[in-house]
């Protein structure tokens, strides 16, 4: 039990309010509401942005880094059109909103990815030669 108090205490502060800022607009996703398409693309543009920042810390830009992230951004994108087809959206151009939907997958999907990411990088903080070592074995580890 003392080894989750040592990753939680060590975490950054800055891990915690991106942690709650996700949350927040997880639950505020819960209620239909209107919003400018700059409010709607925050936090895809969090999450897409933290993980190019660590791809390109980690591997450098290149067709066999940037590559695979291209296309899991298109798999993403791909799913979330699949996951709101059909909803009722409308726009107000006169306001500059979006009306968007009520939508219960944003928390869980920010949860995961914000998991992940975050697991990823305690691995990385606690044990940098296992990430290391994957890295020069060649497994793809593209999360961190």
């Amino acid at each position: 039990m003392e080894w989750i108090v040592q990753i939680v205490s060590h975490t950054p502060v800055w891990v915690w309010v991106l942690f709650a800022f996700l949350v927040s607009r997880g639950i505020k996703a819960f209620k239909p509401a209107e919003v400018t398409p700059a409010k709607l693309a925050i936090v895809p543009a969090l999450l897409a942005g933290w993980g190019l920042y660590d791809l390109v810390r980690l591997y450098g830009v290149g067709v066999g880094s940037l590559g695979p992230w291209l296309i899991a951004l298109l798999v993403g994108a791909a799913l979330g059109w699949l996951i709101l087809r059909g909803r009722p959206i409308g726009a107000d151009p006169a306001r500059g909103v979006i009306l968007r939907p009520a939508d219960h997958s944003v928390l869980p999907l920010v949860l995961i990815a914000f998991g992940i990411k975050y697991c990823f990088g305690v691995i990385a903080a606690i044990l940098p030669q296992t990430l290391a070592d994957l890295k020069k074995a060649g497994v793809p580890v593209f999360a961190y």
